[in-house]
């Protein structure tokens, strides 16, 4: 028995070794690749990323000079693809016409003199405002639900709620509701604003995944990440 109990000893304590092993190298593992991509930025930085070496070019060929300064593509979708260039801005290359018309939405939008808090802010100097090709625009983190209740005092689900009854002419509920908590209600007023002034596909922002986290003045605030998607674009590309 003793001799089973030590053999049986020697195999959890192999097992552990191993899973401690290969935690540590994951976690090496992703700490190079942390520190790879911030040397990429760096160097892009150094070198100087071109925007005048993206006109003109193909598609294809802007991937490939994006993919070569500042590494490869933190996000995109049927339309667009998004580079990071560097700690504050990120780089919306349209794949296409529905790109190019998100683009020039999300630009118009970001760019109004009473723009929306919701939208992201964009370069007007770097972003392409002839062709709208790309566009440089804030960097935020992705959102989670338990970001609302922090920065606003408001339960997501009480967000998704007011959206819905906003689509169907109410919502007044939900002011009564927090009458007392002045950033839930700034809140619900930009999105209205943004539903009634701005043609916003409204039903986008239901889902977390369409929320951003940003720094405004050292302030979190919660924006919408496609704000290019409007009901006209969608109309016009998507149906």
């Amino acid at each position: 028995m003793g001799i089973r109990k030590e053999t049986l000893k020697n195999t959890i304590k192999g097992i552990v070794r191993k899973v401690l092993n290969e935690s540590i190298n994951a976690n090496h593992y992703n700490q190079y690749q942390i520190n790879k991509r911030k040397n990429a930025l760096y160097e892009a930085m150094m070198d100087g990323f071109s925007f005048d070496k993206l006109r003109g070019q193909s598609f294809a060929n802007k991937v490939k000079y994006c993919k070569q300064m500042v590494g490869g593509q933190i996000g995109g979708g049927s339309s667009r693809i998004v580079f990071q260039i560097d700690d504050h801005w990120v780089l919306k290359l349209a794949r296409n016409n529905k790109g190019i018309a998100q683009n020039e939405e999300e630009y118009h939008i970001a760019s109004d003199l009473y723009a929306t808090p919701l939208a992201v802010k964009v370069d007007e100097n770097r972003s392409d405002t002839e062709n709208y090709e790309w566009l440089v625009s804030e960097y935020v983190l992705p959102a989670k639900q338990q970001d609302f209740k922090q920065c606003y005092g408001i339960d997501w689900n009480d967000v998704v709620d007011y959206i819905k009854d906003l689509r169907d002419g109410g919502g007044d509920e939900f002011f009564d509701k927090y009458s007392e908590n002045e950033d839930a209600c700034d809140l619900l007023n930009d999105l209205h604003d943004y539903y009634a002034n701005y043609n916003g596909a409204i039903g986008d922002a239901e889902r977390i995944c369409n929320w951003g986290l940003s720094n405004r003045n050292g302030y979190p605030e919660m924006v919408l990440l496609d704000t290019g998607a409007s009901m006209d674009v969608i109309r016009k590309y998507y149906t």
